[in-house]
């Protein structure tokens, strides 16, 4: 039997990490926060995929909903490039890691079992309200990733953090990855 359409349930989508990438980098299935008016051409990893031109530089929000504390996390990424077409996102350990977010990215088969904690392979981050949001990250093939969602507008407008709670996985100042 198929399951009947939900209305207003926002797609999911996964953020992978990707240190090959200079800036954190969104797809589809983002609340675009702030348009900064900003673009820039970005080129691919060989000369033959060619130049994407004119990329808008944004502040994007994601939902993430943690499964253990029913609790949800609306993640604000700034100075990230904004590609609407992509089906995934693809993150910037070193572009998270400036705003002091952690990011243990060795997956679990590869650490010793004695070395093996909460925090690894793992996202973890410092919170007003809630202290430390983890996120536990999955392994698909070699990429490690965490599901997504788009957040609504009442998610992203509530700066009270009645309903959520808002972190700031990059910095808010400029990000210069050279």
């Amino acid at each position: 039997m198929r399951a009947a359409a939900v209305p207003n349930l926002k797609v999911a989508s996964r953020a992978e990490l990707d240190s090959n990438c200079d800036t954190c980098c969104f797809g589809n299935g983002v609340y675009v926060a702030e348009d900064t008016n900003a673009t820039i051409n970005v080129n691919g990893f060989m000369e033959d995929l060619g130049t994407v031109p004119d990329v808008k530089i944004i502040t994007i929000a994601i939902a993430y909903d943690d499964p253990e504390a029913w609790h949800t996390y609306i993640l604000f990424y700034h100075h990230a490039l904004y590609i609407p077409t992509m089906n995934r996102h693809l993150l910037n350990p070193n572009q998270m890691r400036a705003n002091d977010v952690i990011v243990n990215e060795t997956p679990l088969v590869l650490l010793p079992y004695d070395l093996r904690n909460k925090h690894s392979h793992s996202i973890v981050a410092t919170t007003e309200l809630h202290g430390e949001l983890h996120i536990p990250l999955q392994l698909e093939g070699v990429t490690s990733f965490f599901k997504t969602r788009m957040p609504t507008r009442a998610e992203v407008e509530d700066t009270d953090n009645r309903t959520c709670t808002h972190v700031h996985m990059t910095p808010t100042s400029g990000w210069e990855p050279q």
